[in-house]
């Protein structure tokens, strides 16, 4: 049932993120504009459980811009070449050590992904990141690089100086992106 309702918001916030963007350019614009810039957006389908999810084809996602219905000009399904998948898990290091007991669900997820999956550990502090496993396919060496948060009140903690100081470090390896 958790795991319904996590899957359920996970496609909420999909396409919430979709209407929030069209929502804001039908603001600005009374009509469509004449040219109209490529915008990437992922969407993510999942299933009941044990059970595969529907395919999702490019017919069934609907986009628009102020009322008036654009098409889906490109569509790739994130199968076969498309698979492959960069994933780094940030954790604060300002957070409380006891937040440690979490930590075995954050390794079932990361020993759940499919090997195509990449997956590094990062900890934000000051601003800035500290690398504890680099991107790696080694699913059980990512579980084990997790350690407990080093928990200084007094840490300066911005998690957005923090992720861009990884996006400017991330390692370009052809697929997608996540963090």
């Amino acid at each position: 049932m958790k795991r319904q309702a996590i899957s359920g918001l996970k496609l909420a916030l999909a396409f919430a993120l979709i209407a929030g963007f069209c929502t804001s350019l039908a603001r600005t614009q009374e009509k469509p504009p004449a040219q109209l810039v490529m915008t990437k957006i992922l969407v993510t389908v999942e299933g009941d459980k044990d059970k595969q999810p529907p395919e999702l084809k490019r017919e069934d996602v609907v986009a628009k811009i102020v009322k008036e219905r654009i098409p889906v000009k490109h569509w790739e399904a994130a199968k076969g070449q498309y698979a492959d998948l960069a994933l780094f898990i940030l954790i604060d290091d300002v957070l409380d050590p006891s937040t440690g007991g979490l930590f075995g669900d954050i390794r079932e997820f990361i020993k759940a992904q499919p090997p195509t999956t990449l997956i590094g550990i990062v900890y934000m502090r000051n601003g800035t990141v500290s690398v504890a496993q680099d991107l790696t396919n080694d699913h059980e060496a990512a579980a084990k690089a997790l350690r407990l948060p080093v928990g200084h009140a007094g840490t300066y903690g911005n998690p957005y100086l923090s992720l861009t100081s990884l996006i400017k470090k991330w390692p370009d390896h052809g697929g997608r992106k996540k963090s």
